[in-house]
């Protein structure tokens, strides 16, 4: 799943979250993206767990409930 988040963070025309609450809420919205994470197709497919331990809170975008009600 967090592949998929990461992959989703890559387009410019939806804005994708990662909300800090319960395990994660994924939080995507249609307009331009604010934070685009720069990485190739190939660069996602490659990355391991251990990637995503040692940077997720960059990779999944996570923001707190208040500041996610601020941008909304």
């Amino acid at each position: 799943m967090w592949k998929a988040i990461v992959e989703s963070r890559k387009s410019k025309d939806i804005d994708v979250y990662t909300c800090y609450a319960d395990f994660g809420i994924g939080v995507i919205m249609k307009r331009p993206n604010r934070n685009l994470l720069e990485f190739s197709n190939q660069d996602t497919k490659s990355l391991k767990f251990e990637d995503y331990f040692h940077n997720h809170k960059n990779l999944m975008n996570i923001i707190e409930y208040e500041k996610l009600i601020e941008i909304i």
